[in-house]
């Protein structure tokens, strides 16, 4: 075959060794980026990002991050300071808390009510980040029990407003000071449902019971993970809904391998879990600092959006995606679906 017949082999009914080759060569540079694209979908893509601080709804409202410490707001000072208890506090910190609660025995001020929730809540942040985790612990607890009065105590039934921001500023003290709570119990405790936990502070006790609202049991979650931790990446739709409670992960813990049901759970498989507080004791002893009894609950918010509290029904805070997004991005899955 001469030089001029392969420039020509495009004219040739005859297939020309080149354009074999050509072809040849084509197609493997196709199949090549075809698994380049798979993998890069597959293994390099990351669906969740860990946040150097966790997601806050208080963080701009009590200055959280601030250098000089965290703060009340101006609201909350300004109930203080009617009441006079500013320069007490100035003076006297955290040991002014027991004198507010009983003002607020005594007035039954839901202005009042809000400033010690988030006062307390000030105060934890403090002891936490100056390494008192017990401390923390009780003024979170002050902040949650609180906050659960000004939102749900039928002593203020008239004049509570769902209208004014600070309804919504109390429940997000309620919903961050439980997040707090958890972290910390899932620190020391190792948070498993279905338990009693007596948890002592220095000035408080508190008895926390725990129990699964769903159709898991509580030997098949491993751990917890919080929503507030991650950031999403990939994924553009985020579904969630407003509401009390604290979003989590639940990692799955696989069970007896003999069971054939176990076939259909992949390794590392994680739900949506929203956790929630409600508090038993009388209004009065909770917000006086003796011992609540306290249930927390973990709910399915596949299964169920609105739950009761006292009297009322109230819409579970929840997070269906950033569960995904944390199973997608576990190497569990990773490795099963570099192998498909």
């Amino acid at each position: 075959m001469t030089l001029g017949s392969i420039r020509d082999g495009s004219r040739s009914n005859v297939p020309s060794r080149a354009r074999v080759d050509g072809l040849a060569l084509r197609l493997l540079i196709l199949v090549f980026a075809l698994q380049c694209v798979g993998l890069t979908g597959c293994t390099s893509t990351r669906y969740l990002a860990n946040r150097s601080n966790r997601e806050n709804a208080l963080e701009a409202r009590l200055a959280l991050l601030n250098r000089s410490g965290p703060q009340v707001s101006p609201r909350a000072w300004n109930a203080l300071k009617r009441f006079g208890f500013t320069e007490i506090y100035a003076n006297g910190g955290a040991g002014s808390l027991a004198g507010i609660r009983e003002a607020i025995d005594q007035t039954n001020d839901p202005e009042l009510i809000y400033a010690l929730s988030e006062l307390a809540y000030v105060e934890g942040k403090r002891a936490e980040r100056a390494g008192d985790m017990a401390s923390a612990l009780n003024f979170y607890g002050i902040s949650l029990t609180n906050s659960y009065d000004y939102l749900f105590s039928e002593d203020l039934a008239e004049g509570r407003n769902h209208y004014d921001p600070q309804f919504r500023s109390a429940c997000e003290l309620y919903n961050e000071s439980l997040e707090d709570t958890l972290r910390l119990l899932c620190t020391d405790h190792k948070l498993r449902p279905d338990q009693t936990y007596t948890i002592q502070t220095p000035d408080r006790k508190f008895t926390v019971r725990t129990a699964m609202r769903g159709a898991w049991k509580s030997a098949e979650l491993e751990r917890y993970e919080f929503v507030s931790d991650y950031n999403i990446q990939t994924l553009h739709n985020r579904h969630t809904t407003y509401g009390l409670g604290v979003p989590l992960i639940a990692v799955r813990k696989p069970l007896d391998t003999a069971d054939p049901r176990e076939r259909y759970y992949p390794e590392g498989l994680s739900y949506a879990v929203t956790a929630m507080v409600r508090c038993t004791a009388k209004e009065g002893e909770r917000r006086l600092g003796k011992s609540p009894d306290c249930i927390l609950e973990f709910y399915d918010p596949l299964t169920v959006n609105q739950i009761q509290l006292a009297s009322h029904w109230v819409p579970l805070e929840t997070d269906l995606t950033t569960p995904l997004a944390f199973f997608l991005d576990s190497p569990e899955f990773r490795r099963r679906n570099r192998a498909t």
